[in-house]
């Protein structure tokens, strides 16, 4: 990756956003210009070595341009996330502030044209996707209709369902659906895997097309499009 501006970034808040997915929110030292749907790259140090990490921003452009949202995946195992959670438990400590070097805005997952949109995201692939979907409906007050697909294995994986409600109840022009592969007796809303639900619906030919999750749903939903003959270049994807 290209050298790009690098910030002190302080944690000022860690929130769990289902069992093992939590929000880290950061003041950086300097002010972030970035396009949603780009990610920045943090600098972990870990038994003497440089573990350079991507990370999505999950926050749209808004006044306070020193202001980040990463959401992270935590993994028992993981170096990343367990630096993080040790920082934010040692700032509750002790008071003074946890920093983290970090590198950005990276990424050409961006949208350029106002059109109609559908997201499809498994996991925290959803990430730079509330970013996008907040900053198409607040910002940019585009009216054209945005669908987002996400699909979490089970009832517990879900995150962000508040914040997608709260966003569908003010804006007409925006809907989403959240997919269970493995739901259980308890779940009202759809299931099976997130290709299988986007295969059933009717394909807007107009639209532009945002993928980011694991790379099977990826290449699905990928090879489902071209055969529908979308062109490529309305289709953009990450995988994680």
């Amino acid at each position: 990756l290209a050298n790009m501006e690098t910030y002190i970034a302080e944690m000022n808040n860690l929130s769990m956003l289902n069992h093992n997915v939590f929000k880290a929110q950061f003041a950086l030292d300097k002010d972030l210009i970035f396009k949603p749907g780009q990610f920045m790259m943090l600098d972990f140090e870990h038994d003497g070595k440089k573990i350079p990490k991507a990370y999505s921003i999950a926050n749209a452009p808004g006044k306070d341009s020193k202001k980040l949202e990463l959401i992270i995946k935590y993994y028992e195992q993981g170096v990343a996330g367990n630096i993080i959670k040790k920082k934010w438990e040692a700032f509750k400590q002790t008071g003074e502030p946890q920093k983290i070097t970090m590198r950005g805005a990276y990424g050409k997952m961006t949208l350029d044209k106002k059109s109609g949109i559908t997201f499809v995201a498994t996991g925290v692939g959803i990430a730079p996707f509330i970013s996008m979907i907040k900053d198409e409906l607040e910002n940019k007050k585009n009216q054209n209709q945005i669908t987002l697909y996400f699909g979490v294995r089970q009832n517990r994986d879900i995150i962000l369902e508040a914040e997608l409600n709260a966003l569908q109840k003010k804006y007409s022009n925006f809907d989403f659906t959240i997919t269970l592969s493995d739901a259980d007796h308890t779940w009202q809303g759809a299931k099976g895997r997130v290709t299988a639900i986007l295969t059933e619906k009717n394909i807007p030919q107009e639209n532009s097309f945002f993928l980011c999750g694991n790379p099977e749903m990826v290449k699905e939903i990928r090879t489902m499009l071209n055969s529908k003959n979308i062109p490529t270049d309305r289709v953009h994807f990450e995988v994680w």
